[in-house]
């Protein structure tokens, strides 16, 4: 059956672009789904006057340039022609439908697309692959039929949500048409998102595993849905979602810390080992990063060192996480340890394991670990004050250091030896 012709809806939703389908289809007296189509395939020229009158403006200004005895909007006759059920994706139907979402398959004219909106909401961070999209625009030149995407009508024109490539293949191969289900335009964006992560994560180019638990975890953090359902929906383990979710952790608490730069140095298996063997402790993750870059680790020689912190942990002694780290940091370093008054990249002249600032944070954390009312009990009176002096100097001093690196981390300086 030849189709009547079409004039696009662009420059109508250019001149109104606050009006809705639903405002539309009320002043012109149709269904609002009526309307969803001319977004998606253009407004017919029968048609034409009804909406002209009722929304007021001039056709012939609307469409300067048209000649609607020659829009061609029939058929393909190419070598893909085909009929709208040959592009049923009953998978896709079905999970339109577990969303409770309602949608239309229909053709759309590639030229209806809205391909500016359409890349912004992409949820493949690499965007697009022109290499497929090559592939696919031959495959259908030999006759090869795609499912239908899905897609979602938009004051430009129709956004594709899923089956972009396949879009652009449509249009690199020079075809009239491509079907599409066409979701209500009610559908909340919400929905939209979590049908489209779906069904990409089934077929065609596939996300990579990094967007798959990106996604997850956007669901968990934003829409609110357990780790386990967001999981099955991008089709990940749980395992991996919850260690990408402590990876993502150790980076937000190592960059307060200022070591953004040493942290995404590693390499992202490094990152992945390092957070696992720390086990959401943020000094010994710290350590471990700073001992990495000071020492100028390879990815082996971090694999070697997060094995060792995890049999060190596995004793249940943490200092003796700390001490692993310290050591391997020696010897993965040449047997000297980098001098660095807070350890912040590395450099300057070594001193050995015995730097000041590693006897200053053993000194510390055994204070840190002290029962202060025993020890204030176990103080004779002779002996309070010598220790009131020693304990004020020691604080005087700690303050000075504590001003000067809380400085250095604020204007990116490396502290200077004195």
């Amino acid at each position: 059956m030849i189709q009547r012709p079409h004039l696009p809806w662009a420059p109508i939703a250019a001149r109104f672009p606050d009006w809705t389908a639903v405002a539309v289809a009320t002043v012109c007296g149709v269904d609002r789904r009526v309307v969803t189509r001319w977004i998606a395939e253009g407004l017919p020229v029968q048609s034409v006057d009804l909406v002209a009158t009722r929304l007021g403006f001039d056709p012939a200004g609307m469409w300067p340039d048209s000649d609607s005895d020659s829009d061609g909007d029939e058929p393909d006759t190419g070598p893909a022609a085909t009929q709208l059920a040959d592009h049923r994706d009953r998978h896709l139907e079905a999970l339109i439908g577990s969303h409770g979402a309602a949608a239309e398959l229909v053709w759309i004219k590639t030229s209806s697309v809205d391909w500016a909106t359409t890349e912004e909401r992409q949820i493949r961070t690499d965007g697009l692959t022109p290499a497929t999209v090559d592939d696919y625009a031959d495959a259908w030149r030999g006759g090869a039929v795609f499912p239908a995407g899905l897609g979602m009508p938009g004051p430009a024109g129709v956004v594709i949500l899923a089956g972009v490539h396949r879009g652009r293949a449509y249009e690199l191969a020079g075809a009239e048409r491509m079907p599409i289900y066409l979701l209500d335009e009610t559908t909340p964006e919400q929905t939209q998102y979590l049908i489209a992560v779906e069904d990409n994560s089934r077929h065609g180019v596939r996300l990579t595993l990094d967007e798959q638990i990106g996604h997850a975890l956007r669901m968990v953090d934003e829409l609110h849905l357990t780790m386990a359902e967001a999981s099955r929906r991008v089709g990940v383990s749980v395992a991996k979602v919850r260690d990408a979710r402590k990876v993502r952790s150790a980076a937000s608490e190592l960059h307060n810390l200022g070591l953004k730069r040493q942290w995404e140095e590693l390499a992202p298996s490094s990152r992945w080992r390092l957070a696992m063997a720390a086990r959401s402790d943020t000094e010994i993750l710290a350590e471990a990063v700073m001992a990495a870059a000071n020492a100028g680790m390879t990815s082996h020689q971090v694999y070697d060192l997060a094995a060792r912190m995890t049999a060190a942990r596995n004793g249940g002694d943490r200092q003796a996480v700390l001490l692993v780290i310290q050591d391997y940091e020696v010897e993965a370093g040449g047997g000297q340890r980098a001098w660095d008054p807070y350890r912040r990249g590395g450099g300057g002249g070594g001193v050995g394991a015995g730097s000041p600032v590693v006897h200053l944070r053993d000194h510390a954390r055994a204070v840190a670990a002290m029962d202060m009312d025993a020890v204030f009990e176990s103080c004779l009176p002779a002996d309070r004050v010598l220790t009131v002096d020693l304990v004020k100097r020691a604080a005087l001093a700690l303050a000075r250091l504590g001003a000067r690196l809380d400085s250095a981390v604020h204007s990116n300086d490396r502290p200077v030896r004195q």
